[in-house]
């Protein structure tokens, strides 16, 4: 089950902030990173965005981004439903682009009512909601094996396709 689009809030940070000294470009930078550190990520410069949860959930951010800001320079923050902010439209370069959708951290399953032994949401949907900071590391992974200089690559047999059948 996917929650609503009209529960699922955006938080949209834009600003312009003084640069012209080491000062403000210092506090320029700590307030970007304060917002990466919360989990917005760069729409255009000076444009940040994240997705909340819920509307509880979006107001709880808000108070971080309020108790972050820097003391020169000015900044808006909207707030707006998914359903919102599917309806942007993005262009770069004359052509139309998707928009970035809400991470599927937010998409869940039903259990029902009819499990039993349930005993409330996944630990894991409270850390994704609470929004206490980045996500944990995954763990580490295989090196990929070093890549053969292009002029081995003409050399190499194509893979057969029908190789990945498990995927289907």
């Amino acid at each position: 089950m996917r929650i609503s689009g009209f529960r699922l809030m955006w938080l949209l940070v834009m600003f312009d902030l003084p640069v012209t000294t080491r000062t403000h470009r210092r506090n320029y930078k700590r307030f970007v990173d304060e917002l990466l550190g919360q989990g917005f990520f760069r729409i255009q410069f000076s444009v940040y965005a994240r997705p909340c949860a819920t509307e509880e959930n979006a107001a709880t951010e808000f108070q971080r981004v309020t108790s972050a800001l820097p003391p020169a320079g000015e900044v808006r923050i909207l707030k707006f439903t998914d359903k919102q902010w599917a309806r942007m439209v993005n262009f770069r370069a004359r052509k139309r682009r998707a928009i970035e959708e809400a991470p599927e951290q937010f998409t869940f399953f039903d259990r029902g009512s009819d499990d039993e032994g349930w005993d409330g949401p996944d630990p894991g949907f409270l850390e994704a909601t609470q929004g206490e900071g980045p996500p944990p590391p995954r763990p580490p992974t295989e090196p990929e094996p070093p890549k053969p200089p292009d002029s081995d690559a003409k050399r190499r047999p194509k893979l057969d396709q029908a190789g990945f059948d498990f995927f289907d």
